[in-house]
């Protein structure tokens, strides 16, 4: 059973980086609600878009500079699929996938849409089966059982709550 992974090993680095994007996640969803009082949907989609794509070119120039290869920065402009990919992730990925996500942030609270974020990882799963055909493992079933029970408690709670007001 190979997952892609350093042979199965858990790294260091693979779980700080991957507890920091929980972090930065829930940072997110929490200052994108906050900020749905005061900016508009595309306001907070276009200002965190600017941000990261300012953040993470500054890192790429740096880490050029460092390896004193500058002249390569420009290099995937010059690949169609490097074209195709970027498109896909501004357009698809940051644009409908982000403003969907700050739109359901300023209408709902943080800990239910948390709770259906996990809706893309099922979809990930779902996809990377048919087609990238690649297989299902007794832990996919396992994290997408998970993934469901969170929603539906989640689910179930907020309308216990709604019920209680009314």
């Amino acid at each position: 059973m190979n997952t892609n992974t350093s042979e199965g090993k858990d790294t260091v680095a693979g779980i700080a980086f991957l507890i920091l994007a929980v972090i930065s996640g829930s940072l997110f969803m929490v200052f994108s609600r906050k900020s749905s009082s005061h900016f508009k949907t595309m306001e907070i989609t276009y200002i965190s878009a600017m941000l990261g794509m300012v953040t993470f070119n500054i890192i790429n120039i740096i880490r050029h500079i460092i390896h004193n290869d500058l002249n390569e920065y420009f290099a995937p402009f010059f690949n169609l699929k490097n074209i195709i990919g970027f498109v896909f992730l501004a357009i698809i990925s940051t644009v409908i996938a982000t403003g969907m996500n700050n739109y359901a942030l300023s209408k709902i609270q943080t800990s239910t849409s948390s709770a259906f974020s996990g809706l893309s990882t099922i979809v990930t799963i779902t996809i990377g089966v048919f087609i990238g055909n690649e297989k299902l493992y007794p832990f996919h079933f396992i994290g997408i059982t998970l993934i469901i029970i969170r929603m539906i408690g989640v689910s179930y709670i907020a309308i216990k709550k709604d019920r209680l007001k009314n």
